[in-house]
């Protein structure tokens, strides 16, 4: 197994920026305490200068937890409030995506960097809009997108090398979870391996796709499949299944003789962990693997948070002009979103426009 500490060798930070950064939070929930507090450790841990100033969230226990991780930050039930404070060099909006986006406006307008939690918005429409409306500011705002980050995304590409694009070739996407009942799941957790696959094959031209039935005593449809085709024009098939008893998610390529898959850690403990393996000619190569019984701040390593919250340190710090994911690029990834529920009739219900 890859530990921590190896891992990080192995995928490198960007260098830190020499300028320290004030990083106010706008909601302090699951993803706060599962993905960005831990990331915020591990690079203070690597020697970046941060320091998370102001917490903003409307629960009382939520802001108790994150003051004892953060004791000397200023607490807000109200995002405005914090927003005005004057604390903050650059904010995380961890928040519904009815909400993020005038917040994201508001943050703008106080000349702060902002790192929007996906899918930032509801609709690509509202997307481009928000784009449209920051104009040139629209480059301090990264869209926080992970599994494009995930430090074994760029091993997985290099192995394949040469063979990516070659004839016959494809990508084959898994996203199962272990019990997912909420129709949210369609809404939220689907735009993920729609923002791996745009990473790599460009925008996505959806050509079919189907719901499948719901289950007895299930809410919502069994299983989704898509068959789409990249700019490159790579063909991507993707299944998505919201309740198998699993917790995978893997993004396979295959090619003539040969297929290279990498296991996204989709939940510690739970899955199958990340890793990396290349078959080719009968032969298989474990070229990396991560325990799912690791830390958490293990875990956010992993799954990418650490890397896109460096980027977004570094953007904020001035060290870089543009952001590793930008408003552009989650609109794209809501475009196939909207396509891929058209395609299979959806008109409504999962947060699609009418």
């Amino acid at each position: 197994m890859t530990s921590f500490e190896d891992l990080l060798k192995r995928h490198p930070l960007p260098p830190r920026p020499v300028k320290p950064v004030r990083v106010g939070l706008l909601g302090c929930g699951y993803i706060a305490r599962d993905g960005h507090f831990p990331s915020i450790d591990v690079l203070r841990r690597a020697g970046w200068q941060i320091e998370v100033t102001a917490v903003a969230d409307a629960r009382e226990d939520r802001l108790a937890s994150a003051t004892a991780l953060h004791p000397h930050a200023a607490t807000f039930a109200d995002a405005d409030a914090l927003l005005d404070a004057g604390l903050c060099d650059a904010v995380l909006v961890l928040l519904w995506p009815n909400l993020s986006a005038e917040l994201c406006r508001r943050a703008i307008e106080r000349n702060l960097y902002v790192f929007l939690e996906k899918r930032g918005t509801n609709t690509a429409a509202e997307m481009e809009q928000l784009r449209l409306d920051l104009g040139e500011r629209a480059d301090r705002v990264h869209v926080a997108y992970n599994r494009p980050m995930q430090p074994l995304a760029e091993s997985w590409r290099d192995r394949i090398g040469a063979r990516w694009g070659e004839t016959g070739s494809s990508l084959d996407i898994r996203l199962w979870r272990v019990q997912r009942e909420e129709p949210l799941f369609y809404r939220d957790v689907c735009v993920h391996p729609l923002s791996f696959a745009i990473s790599q094959v460009g925008a996505l031209e959806v050509e079919r796709a189907q719901l499948g039935p719901v289950a007895p005593g299930a809410s919502m449809p069994s299983w989704l499949r898509a068959q789409m085709r990249g700019a490159s024009g790579i063909p991507v098939n993707l299944e998505v299944c919201p309740a198998v008893g699993r917790a995978r998610e893997s993004y396979t390529y295959l090619a003539n003789g040969m297929s290279c898959r990498l296991d996204y850690l989709a939940q510690t403990g739970l899955s199958d962990g990340a890793a990396l393996y290349t078959w080719e000619n009968g032969r298989i190569s474990v070229d990396a693997q991560f325990d799912t019984s690791a830390p958490i701040a293990d875990a956010a390593l992993a799954r990418g948070f650490v890397h896109q919250l460096a980027r977004f340190i570094r953007l904020a710090a001035g060290e870089e002009t543009t952001p590793a994911w930008s408003l552009d690029d989650a609109a794209k990834v809501l475009t196939a979103w909207e396509a891929v529920f058209a395609a299979a009739g959806v008109r409504g219900g999962f947060g699609l426009p009418e």
